[in-house]
């Protein structure tokens, strides 16, 4: 008995070592987060998130679509990856942008 115990308790171990790309998420309850973005700091992001859009862009206006083969759909890769841009959007630190604007208007 005390072995099967130790043996889960070492599985345990082992799953949180490797299971380490997604996390639970901290408002939505049964998702996860996938931490996989790297930045030095906004100018970084901002222009990782400029680079997507212009791929999105030239996909969509210059992409030879009828040459995909039948499983993939490049409308629906192009579409995941606008929505994963949606999300890179700092909104809450344009929010404090717009705050700290009208804090130094009232500087002046």
């Amino acid at each position: 008995m005390k072995t099967e115990k130790n043996e889960r308790q070492g599985l345990s171990e082992k799953l949180k070592d490797r299971f380490v790309i997604l996390k639970p998420h901290d408002t939505y309850k049964g998702k996860y987060k996938v931490d996989l973005l790297y930045v030095e700091g906004y100018g970084e992001l901002l222009f990782t998130i400029r680079s997507l859009l212009y791929l999105c862009i030239n996909s969509l206006e210059n992409g030879d679509f009828e040459t995909y083969s039948a499983d993939r759909n490049p409308k629906n890769n192009v579409q995941d990856v606008l929505e994963l841009i949606s999300r890179m959007i700092p909104i809450e630190e344009g929010d404090l942008l717009d705050e700290l604007r009208r804090m130094e208007k009232n500087y002046q």
